[in-house]
């Protein structure tokens, strides 16, 4: 079935061009016959002229290419160019400030750090070492009792579990 209906689309479009060239025939048989002569070249100077005249002839675009000049056209554009670098380089070097500011702010802060400064005057004092340390020993001893408890607490839970376990049987 498909095939049917493609078969006929396609003898309706042949004869559709049949009639559309049968009636154009005597209209394409009055028009003057081309010169034999060769055609241009397509070198890039003859393709730069050809689209230079084409744009000169265009409407909105005849003004504007009517007093075009490549020289002045290269001039804006390098003069554009080097703006553009001008201003990059213009950013680049004030970024490059920042980062060397902001080093010089983290060098200056490790100097005024006083750690191990302070760590040699607590060494020094062993009084204020002792202290520390026995502090440090309090925590600890206080954080191994804790521990222990609740081991205890949790050993005595599961015998108490156990106990109840085997009464039932």
């Amino acid at each position: 079935m498909l095939d049917l209906i493609l078969t006929i689309i396609l003898i309706g479009s042949l004869a559709g061009i049949g009639v559309i060239m049968a009636k154009k025939l005597p209209v394409l048989s009055n028009l003057p016959a081309v010169s034999s002569e060769p055609q241009a070249s397509t070198t890039p100077s003859a393709v730069k002229l050809w689209l230079a005249n084409r744009a000169k002839n265009m409407p909105l675009l005849g003004n504007w290419f009517k007093d075009f000049s490549y020289q002045m056209f290269l001039q804006k554009l390098l003069s554009k160019i080097r703006v553009m670098t001008l201003k990059l380089e213009n950013k680049t070097g004030n970024y490059l400030a920042k980062l060397r500011e902001q080093e010089k702010q983290k060098i200056e802060e490790a100097a005024s750090d006083n750690y191990w400064n302070d760590l040699k005057k607590i060494i020094k004092s062993k009084d204020g070492l002792r202290k520390k340390v026995a502090a440090v020993e309090k925590k600890a001893n206080a954080v191994v009792e804790k521990v222990s408890e609740i081991k205890s607490s949790a050993a005595e839970e599961k015998k108490k579990r156990r106990r109840k376990i085997t009464m039932m049987f």
